[in-house]
């Protein structure tokens, strides 16, 4: 699959190719799929409404269960925590970007971060500056290794490690 001047690997969305000037995602593995018109910027607006209108909702019917005494303390205090796990999440859309490609040259720094066993993947956090000159991030999650196994992870750490993207990694 990969070509003396391109590399792939797998991700959860699709696949990931390092080209020699940018690093392209497609959804079937095909470089001739790769789209490299001006990559388009993400418009978080419409997430923003939908956790918008989820946390407006349950702030709203737990103000309003509480003040009939319809439920207790503990059960507003978990509506609270939901609530704050949306806004966090909210909050973080506005920094992750998705993108055709990203420049290379673009690129600040890519960190690998392994996944917890049965409960996150690993997977590629890279921050980068757009035209105008704002930093953003993308992440490359690797496929689930319950299912894939680690070597697909090891051999996307390969790959960024030979194209120079990122140090390798301690043993």
């Amino acid at each position: 699959m990969n070509t003396p001047n391109q590399n792939i690997f797998r991700s959860t969305i699709g696949y990931c190719h390092i080209l020699p000037d940018k690093i392209a995602f497609t959804k079937d593995g095909k470089p001739e799929s790769i789209v490299l018109n001006s990559p388009k910027e993400h418009n978080p607006i419409k997430f923003l409404l939908v956790y918008g209108m989820v946390i407006l909702f349950i702030v709203s019917f737990t103000i309003y269960k509480y003040l009939d005494q319809k439920i207790d303390l503990t059960t507003t205090i978990i509506a609270i925590s939901i609530i704050s796990i949306f806004l966090y999440y909210a909050l973080k859309m506005l920094f992750y970007q998705t993108r055709t490609y990203i420049d290379r040259d673009r690129i600040i720094t890519i960190k690998y971060k392994p996944g917890i066993r049965s409960i996150t993947y690993g997977r590629f956090i890279i921050s980068y500056r757009s035209e105008n000159g704002k930093v953003l991030y993308a992440t490359i999650q690797m496929r689930d290794p319950r299912f894939f196994g680690n070597k697909e992870a090891e051999d996307a750490v390969n790959i960024m490690t030979d194209a120079g993207l990122i140090d390798s990694p301690k043993k």
